[in-house]
């Protein structure tokens, strides 16, 4: 199953966050091993080491990016997904252009524990619990 991954979730692996690191790390342990073919917008790099530099420092986060790209495919952003995620009208742009991403990729599914900023869209949105449940069925 092709899947994008929220950069929230991302995050909450990388950086531990509780209580949602055990869901998190279940999903990115699949999507290492194989079991799901997963995608984060060419955003999430980006954000996520934002934020992780001012959490747990310059090399932490440059590492956390080297394995982000080993795992993920990124989903490419250019002038049509911006277009597409600011013709969305989506209150939440962020949101928009990993959903635009995603669809422009062919994924499947986005997995985010957000859905509620996802509402519009025209593939299935699943929280971290319900992708797990699928996986373990």
């Amino acid at each position: 199953m092709k899947v994008l991954i929220d950069t929230n979730i991302v995050l909450d692996d990388a950086l531990a966050r509780e209580p949602f690191a055990l869901e998190a790390y279940r999903i990115t342990e699949a999507c290492a091993r194989g079991e799901l073919d997963g995608y984060i917008s060419a955003i999430t790099p980006l954000n996520a080491f934002y934020v992780a530099r001012k959490m747990v420092g310059h090399d932490r986060a440059r590492h956390m990016v080297a394995q982000l790209l080993e795992i993920y495919r990124v989903c490419a952003l250019d002038a049509v997904v911006l277009r597409a995620a600011y013709d969305s009208g989506a209150v939440d742009f962020e949101d928009a252009v990993q959903l635009a991403s995603a669809l422009t990729a062919g994924v499947e599914v986005l997995v985010t524990r957000d859905p509620v900023g996802y509402a519009h869209a025209s593939i299935p949105i699943l929280t971290p619990a319900a992708l797990i449940a699928r996986l373990d069925t």
